[in-house]
């Protein structure tokens, strides 16, 4: 099976006009995936390998993207010449690593044309410095939803919700209380005719 999926990917190679990588680390691992796009415009994903995610230098990453390049079309020499020389964009999560290995990569990938940064990781760290710049929201968003579990404590309370069961049944029924106390008021709401003024526009 996957033998016959390595064949189809390298047969349809000669159909791509351009390829986009994506690498990640997510953990201990590094994802790296490809987005072919087809001479009639369609396009294509794959998840080209999953790896121990390699020392935080940019050649060892080059190195890295590299080999799994071969593997992705099962060895075949010639067949990762064509996609590297078929790949246009590099995009990394952000580190300062990541980005130098995507502009090396320009020596083993002749048409690369773009190299950027994860909107999502640049995004999110833009609301990182954000939030930090607030003390007061900082500490909320700290209580509510990132501070760590210890031996002291369940941690924020997302966390805590999502790791204790008694606490998420409780949770619930504070939400489930809530939302009736709002249906009720929705009700009484629309049971009201409202008295509205008349205005000079309706005289």
């Amino acid at each position: 099976m996957s033998k016959q999926a390595f064949a189809d990917d390298i047969g349809s190679l000669k159909d791509v006009l351009a390829i986009g990588l994506a690498e990640d680390v997510c953990g201990i691992y590094k994802i790296l995936r490809a987005r072919y796009v087809f001479r009639d415009f369609s396009v294509k994903t794959r998840l080209l390998d999953v790896a121990l995610a390699p020392e935080k230098h940019a050649v060892k990453k080059l190195e890295q993207l590299m080999k799994s390049i071969l593997e992705a079309v099962n060895g075949d020499e010639r067949a990762a010449a064509d996609f590297r020389s078929k790949v246009k964009v590099f995009c990394s999560d952000g580190e300062p690593a990541e980005l130098a290995a995507g502009a090396i990569c320009r020596t083993r990938l002749p048409a690369l044309r773009t190299v950027w940064r994860c909107t999502l990781h640049s995004g999110q760290k833009s609301l990182e410095a954000a939030v930090k710049s607030d003390e007061r929201v900082n500490m909320l968003v700290t209580e509510l939803v990132s501070r760590f579990s210890d031996s002291d404590g369940l941690g924020s309370l997302a966390r805590a919700v999502t790791n204790s069961t008694k606490l998420k049944f409780h949770f619930t029924a504070v939400q489930q209380r809530d939302l009736d106390s709002l249906a009720e008021l929705a009700l009484l709401a629309s049971s009201v005719s409202p008295v509205v003024a008349i205005t000079r526009y309706e005289v």
